[in-house]
């Protein structure tokens, strides 16, 4: 399938920084290609700072630290066929790897 329902924007505000292509669920994750726009060199650092902690310490502890700082950043996850608006989201990106499980508005 590679239609609009597999893609995903990343955006801070109007500013588009990144998508996320050729998804794949692994309930509750999808997992895609993330590729980015020069706007996302701004959170770069973030993100690749969680991935390392990610992979040295695992997902609970580096979870709730990096999950706060995420969504302070001001994100916003939107698919590309937004049927339902994302309420809240863990995320994560690491190079040209992103995944990322959601929560819908209303559950």
């Amino acid at each position: 399938m590679n239609d609009n329902s597999e893609l995903w924007y990343l955006y801070k505000d109007d500013v588009l920084l990144g998508t996320f292509e050729n998804c794949e669920s692994d309930w509750p994750w999808l997992s895609c290609t993330f590729v980015s726009t020069a706007a996302f060199d701004q959170y770069r650092a973030l993100f690749e700072r969680e991935a390392t902690h990610l992979e040295k310490v695992g997902a609970d502890e580096i979870l709730e630290m990096y999950a706060d700082q995420i969504t302070q950043a001001g994100l916003r996850l939107v698919p590309a066929d937004p049927i339902r608006e994302v309420e809240d989201y863990i995320l994560h990106i690491s190079g040209s790897e992103g995944w990322f499980r959601i929560i819908w508005v209303g559950h």
